[in-house]
């Protein structure tokens, strides 16, 4: 039955709406995933959609939880929440129309017709500003198509159960033009995946705030038996994605998007609460993080072969498969937890040494696994890691590696490391970048603070501008790299800075904050 006046949707009602969404997004993972050939048929649109609406979800209980009740607070936490769950090109964008219905439903005792087409105008406002090269026939178009025909529907005065339900409709129109949109829909005789997604949440939406059932099409599966064969997509030449975080202003998002954008393609950086979510394809790994690390250290590192992940998706007919396990996987002992989020990548295992123990690494291990990079943050850690890397090795026949022991030679190590490379070739390419960086901790010490180079002995105990110094003299400095943690003081880092700037001019210098550090900073020269 249809409830023209519309069921009521504002703050409290928001985990009821996120559910009906969830959970009708969940049920169509698997055609959703089917249908995916563009940019690249890598079968995990659906799959992005859902774990993107469920980091809205779990937002949303844990603001329930920590009794938010103020609407602006509990918008600007699940928003975060949004973003930082936001999975693939698909994930990321779905993040910015969560964002705008959380902004509409927070704003309002009551969404009405006016506020609903708002919503949809902001959605089709932040998704297309998120992509850096907004392509027709995608999942933009079908946002496009919900908000003009919302718009349109409310200016002709239409109640909000009637605007939901033309806007579904012309949803529904628009993902069935996709093919007419772009060539390789039609070439795999599919609608766009993501269109589908979209049509699937808006429907979703409309059976909350009106009680009515509307259909969406169940599709069939792209055939793409050339493509895959023959490796005809645009994973050849940019073989990689790359997510990552970055705590940084929302300014930064406009540069950030041009600089990306000279490495890739499917560029897609969205930013809420000066949380960053990139997404990128590229050829570059490093580049494309050496790009965010000039504005805050990486969090959730997630790199993926593109061309490994099509290939084991699909058999040799061109249907979809169950995907391999990993072949390379990292292992993080972290003693500073503020490091954690560097190595969070769906292949990370965080573990602190205090409550670590073989069997709690072991059983988060895929037994696929061909190569295990020790991650430790501390020297002492990377004495930790030997043990580990010994009794893994023989647990589970497998080589292992002591990546680094400093949260500079992680992001260092993760910048060159592929996934599913080959175990020998990733060892030689993660060496040959830890070989060239030198990294010293700093801490505090009553009569200055304490400098420990990486074997954790103490090489000064002064002021940290004499400390850095002492670092850099002798050297042929290309790098010098400073991430300060939160014991750091304003005059230090001026200091710093002033330093390298005066001892080693022509190096590129490197500034980065990793808050909740219990250090006043790491120095790495190279």
């Amino acid at each position: 039955m249809t409830r023209e006046y519309g069921a009521p949707l504002g703050t409290h009602e928001l985990p009821l709406l996120f559910t009906r969404v969830y959970r009708a997004l969940d049920a169509r993972r698997g055609q959703i995933d089917a249908l995916n050939v563009f940019p690249v048929p890598d079968a995990d649109t659906g799959t992005n959609m859902v774990l993107t609406i469920k980091a809205g979800l779990d937002a949303l209980r844990d603001a329930r939880r920590q009794q938010i009740r103020d609407p602006a607070e509990l918008a600007r936490v699940v928003i975060r929440g949004v973003i930082r769950g936001a999975r693939g090109n698909s994930g990321v964008i779905l993040s910015q129309v969560l964002r705008a219905v959380v902004d509409e439903a927070t704003s309002h005792d009551q969404v009405d017709a006016v506020a609903y087409a708002n919503a949809l105008a902001s959605a089709q406002e932040l998704a297309y500003s998120a992509v850096v090269e907004p392509v027709s026939g995608t999942m933009l178009s079908v946002i496009a198509a919900a908000a003009n025909q919302a718009r349109a529907a409310v200016d002709a005065g239409a109640s909000l159960a009637c605007v939901s339900r033309q806007t579904c409709e012309a949803t529904r129109q628009a993902v069935e033009h996709t093919p007419a949109q772009l060539q390789v829909l039609r070439d795999a005789n599919v609608v766009d995946a993501g269109g589908r997604g979209f049509e699937v949440l808006i429907t979703a939406v409309h059976a909350f705030l009106t009680g009515e059932q509307l259909d969406v099409a169940v599709d069939v599966g792209a055939q793409l038996p050339d493509m895959v064969a023959s490796g005809c997509h645009a994973s050849e030449k940019y073989p990689y994605e790359v997510q990552y975080l970055l705590d940084a202003d929302n300014v930064s998002v406009a540069p950030l998007r041009h600089a990306l954008s000279q490495h890739g393609d499917s560029v897609v950086v969205v930013a809420a609460g000066n949380l960053i979510n990139v997404h990128v394809h590229t050829a570059d790994v490093g580049k494309v993080i050496d790009v965010g690390v000039a504005f805050a250290p990486p969090q959730n590192v997630a790199i993926t072969d593109l061309r490994a992940q099509i290939q084991e998706a699909h058999n040799p007919n061109g249907t979809l498969t169950e995907m391999a396990n990993i072949r390379v996987q990292f292992v993080g002992l972290v003693a500073e937890p503020a490091v954690a989020g560097l190595i969070g990548t769906t292949n990370a295992v965080q573990i602190l040494p205090d409550d670590s123990s073989l069997d709690d690494v072991t059983s988060a291990i895929s037994p696929s696994t061909a190569l295990i990079l020790i991650a430790a943050d501390t020297p002492a850690g990377a004495q930790t890691a030997v043990h580990f890397a010994q009794q893994l090795g023989q647990e589970r026949r497998a080589d292992a590696l002591i990546a680094c022991d400093s949260p500079l030679a992680l992001l260092a190590a993760i910048s060159v490391m592929d996934p599913t490379g080959a175990p020998d070739t990733v060892l030689a390419d993660i060496h040959e970048v830890l070989d060239t960086l030198k990294v010293t901790t700093v801490t505090p010490h009553p009569e200055g603070v304490t400098v420990a180079d990486t074997t954790g002995a103490i090489t000064y105990v002064h002021d940290l501008s004499v400390a850095v110094r002492a670092q850099l003299q002798n050297r042929h400095v290309q790098m010098v790299t400073i991430m300060f943690g939160d014991l750091s003081t304003l005059q230090q880092r001026s200091d710093v800075t002033r330093v390298i700037s005066d001892w080693c001019p022509d190096a590129e210098q490197v500034v980065l904050d990793l808050p909740g550090a219990n250090v006043i900073a790491w120095v790495g020269v190279e």
